[in-house]
């Protein structure tokens, strides 16, 4: 997990994006040292849900069912290892070019960048 949240943060900061904080489930291996000590030197803050909250624990839910619908069981992999290498192409496809109706049709990124530069033309 500690490795996965180390490559989940080095790829977006490669797209230009800085993550402030990580939500993740109130399982032990997100409580362990070894997470908190990730989270401390990405400089990030561990926020975990609260159990039996349907906002949080929905959405978790709701981005584990479009993972196992649109990459993990899409089609069939020879190998775990196969599999992996087909995720990043998966998300840099959902988080910066797929339409996302509960955003208006924006991707994830350009949602993020363009109320990044309506703050910044609004200050200056």
């Amino acid at each position: 997990m500690t490795q996965h949240l180390i490559d989940i943060y080095r790829f977006y900061a490669s797209h230009g994006m800085v993550i402030n904080r990580v939500l993740t489930v109130n399982d032990s291996g997100y409580k362990s040292m070894m997470f908190a000590c990730a989270c401390e030197t990405l400089n990030l803050n561990h926020v975990l849900t609260v159990p039996y909250t349907l906002q949080t624990n929905c959405t978790a839910e709701c981005i584990i069912r479009k993972l196992h619908r649109e990459w993990a069981y899409v089609r069939a992999y020879k190998s775990s290892p196969q599999r992996n290498m087909f995720l990043e192409p998966f998300l840099h496809m959902y988080s910066l070019h797929r339409p996302h109706r509960s955003i208006n049709g924006r991707s994830l990124v350009g949602r993020l960048y363009k109320d990044y530069y309506n703050l910044q033309s609004s200050h200056s």
